[in-house]
């Protein structure tokens, strides 16, 4: 290209005519002149070192950065570009982007949309909207990942644009012949980039940026193309600290450069950043930046400060937010603890998922299963007592008995719990009995079943074969066949309760059921022992 003088005063044109020059070469070289634009207030605090990242603003850097995001995010930031030029130029970027992992019954990988743009007010803007994809594509190690880009550049019009200048700096009266097909230009150009789990707590990642190498000449001057840019990339994370370095280079240029950077977090969620870059073209920046972190919202602020280039400004600056919604789709992870999850974690679960691969009809059966056994426990624990109280027997006519003439008193022998003789008279004995029987009848409804056997059985050894004791009798076959049918519900019960253990039931319902029981059970008499150690092994 021929060197043009331009003797024009006004800044405004000088800028202009700067603009116009590196947008006609190709975006990279126009990056250049404004030094390296960086995406986000964290990588800006990183020295713009983030092709072995993962987050949100992957969708920039390295596509295959996204396919280990655990939910949705979304990432947003805003840039003042070298604050304090004398010109009074107002250079601006900003990024919008947000990331979904796609993940249902498989994993699909996450995909992402992100929309950057750079403009200088009322000059030039460019807008590049981006559609991302990224995935674990091989043994789910090696994460992949695809931009696909649209570019549109867009020219502001003033009077220096509809009245081309002489190179001497004079209105020529023609219109600028580069400006008659249009202000503006669009093109499609594409990224690929991979990231790799290289050991515990080191990841690499490597990117190719504009792989087309889309034309964006307004007169479409064959080589006014995007240039291809290859990014190496290296993190290591520890338990409170990153460090991370990219090299960088060009198809058009060939520089290559170097960025390295390092952040240091703290337990109240608070993050410090400082990076350098240099480029074998004499580009030359340091890097600082601030942030604050909890689980689901990022803030981040960073300052890039050029050391050589561009001089006398107070920097860039860029402030970012990242936030996290939705559902976690895939496991919650650090950068540290990535190759862990790859190289463990995924292997384990692919085992534990065929070995307990269980089919839907299976499920069903279990579900059914659960269901019985849950009717069938409320069931026994419903049911009532069926042995009916005893019927009173009325009290007999006894006959007159004789006096029995007094005897003298022997002093009392001291004897332990000596029962009295039943008398031996028979309608004494027959109303003896009576009078014990109906206090039997009296006292049945507070005694358990197992009381109340015991009662009658003593009854029934001191009477029988000396006086007709049908009731006794009967009741004490009637309380034994319930007493036998109640143990039986609660060793059904105790049964039922074990096959619902097996099937996965909850301590809380393994509790309420286990109470109940005991607390039915033992009322009626019947040894709850192993309710009570069941109930001992619930945590």
């Amino acid at each position: 290209m021929k060197k043009t003088e331009f003797r024009v005063q006004g800044s405004g044109f000088r800028v202009f005519v700067l603009v116009l020059f590196y947008a006609l070469s190709p975006i990279p070289c126009l990056y250049a002149a404004f030094e390296e634009i960086t995406v986000g207030g964290r990588a800006a605090g990183l020295g713009g070192a983030y092709t072995a990242l993962g987050d949100a603003y992957s969708i920039y850097y390295n596509p295959a950065g996204i396919s280990a995001i655990a939910r949705a995010e979304f990432g947003a930031q805003y840039s003042r570009l070298h604050l304090g030029l004398d010109d009074g130029s107002d250079l601006s970027n900003a990024f919008v982007g947000i990331a979904q992992p796609l993940k249902f019954k498989n994993d699909y990988g996450t995909i992402g949309l992100g929309w950057l743009r750079f403009a200088l007010s009322g000059l030039y803007q460019e807008n590049t909207i981006i559609l991302s994809y990224g995935k674990d594509a091989v043994l789910d190690r090696l994460m992949v990942g695809l931009n696909a880009k649209f570019i549109l550049l867009t020219y502001g019009e003033d009077a220096y644009t509809k009245n081309a200048m002489t190179n001497e700096g004079q209105p020529s009266g023609i219109k600028d012949t580069l400006f008659e097909k249009g202000n503006s230009k669009s093109a499609f150009d594409f990224d690929f980039g991979l990231k790799y789990p290289l050991a515990e707590n080191y990841t690499i990642g490597a990117v190719v940026q504009n792989i087309v190498g889309a034309n964006v000449s307004l007169v479409n001057a064959p080589d006014v193309t995007l240039s291809r840019r290859l990014k190496l990339g290296m993190s290591h994370t520890g338990k409170n600290y990153l460090l991370t370095c990219d090299i960088a280079t060009d198809t058009r240029t060939n520089a290559i450069r170097g960025m390295l950077g390092g952040e240091k977090s703290f337990d109240f969620g608070g993050v410090l950043r400082g990076g350098l870059g240099i480029g074998s073209d004499g580009w030359a920046n340091f890097t600082a930046g601030i942030g604050y972190k909890t689980d689901g919202l990022n803030f981040d602020y960073g300052l890039i400060w050029p050391m050589a280039g561009i001089k006398d400004t107070y920097g860039s600056h860029r402030v970012s937010l990242n936030f996290k919604f939705g559902p976690v789709i895939r496991l919650p992870e650090k950068e540290s603890e990535l190759q862990i999850r790859l190289a463990k974690e995924t292997t384990t679960r692919r085992e534990l998922e065929e070995k307990y691969k269980v089919s839907e009809i299976e499920l069903t059966k279990a579900r059914e299963e659960i269901k019985q056994l849950r009717n069938q426990i409320e069931e026994l624990l419903k049911r009532p007592a069926t042995a009916p109280p005893p019927r009173e027997i009325p009290a007999p006519k006894v006959k007159d008995v004789p006096a029995v003439p007094s005897v003298p008193k022997k002093p009392a022998v001291k004897v332990e719990e000596i029962k009295p003789e039943p008398p031996t008279d028979t309608e004494q004995l027959k109303a003896t009995y009576i009078k014990e029987y109906n206090q039997y009848q009296r006292d049945a409804a507070k005694l358990d079943i197992k009381k109340r056997l015991h009662i009658v059985e003593n009854i029934i050894a001191r009477y029988s074969g000396k006086i007709k004791i049908t009731e006794a009798l009967d009741e004490q076959m009637l309380l034994r066949n319930e007493f036998a049918a109640q143990t039986k519900f609660y060793n059904d019960a105790i049964a039922y309760y074990r096959r619902l253990v097996r099937q996965g039931i909850s301590a809380e319902e393994r509790r309420d059921i286990l109470n109940r029981m005991m607390k039915k059970y033992d009322a009626m008499g019947v040894d709850v022992s192993a309710a009570r150690e069941e109930l001992k092994q619930v945590k």
